[in-house]
């Protein structure tokens, strides 16, 4: 907790400044040494001169997971037929041209984000149906399965994520 608004501000003035040069200088290919003198920075000039630059960096959902031991392997195997159809169902929307602008038309980002609606919506019936086919198999009533096992599923989750961003120093 910041003493005063006014360091307060200071503080999130000074975190704006540093991320705009940052990033600045991230965008011309440099980096900036702690003695304040600055070097080309290889990676990012490769980086730059892609066409294709994703936003953020990451592994199809289909690849085979690299260096995974014969569990992570046969998980994956597991939900494989899972990973495929999610694949093929829900356009990528996370690429950018040269410039930086998405390539991606607005078109493809609603129907990107209409396909996740109808998979949380599918997600969410197969875990309810579940749950009361569990709760009739053991003699639970629905409502105990749904107020219990339910609600705890998918809070925890919720909970770990928050916890883990918070003891990074995320907000």
């Amino acid at each position: 907790m910041a003493p005063s608004k006014a360091i307060f501000d200071a503080v999130i003035q000074g975190l704006e400044e540093y991320m705009n040069k940052t990033q600045q200088l991230r965008f011309q290919g440099m980096t900036e040494l702690d003695d304040g003198s600055k070097q080309t920075n290889r990676a990012a000039m490769t980086t730059k001169n892609k066409r294709d630059v994703d936003t953020d960096p990451h592994v199809e959902l289909i690849e085979l997971p690299r260096n995974a031991s014969i569990f992570e392997l046969a998980l994956w195997g597991g939900v494989f037929p899972l990973r495929l159809i999610m694949h093929y169902t829900l356009p990528d929307v996370r690429h950018l041209d040269h410039h930086g602008q998405p390539q991606k038309s607005i078109a493809s980002a609603y129907l990107s984000t209409f396909a996740c609606l109808v998979w949380l919506i599918v997600g969410s019936y197969v875990m309810v149906k579940s749950l009361e086919s569990l709760a009739a198999l053991m003699g639970i009533p629905d409502s105990i399965m749904g107020v219990t096992i339910s609600a705890a599923g998918t809070s925890l989750p919720a909970y770990i994520a928050s916890r883990i961003a918070a003891e990074k120093g995320e907000l």
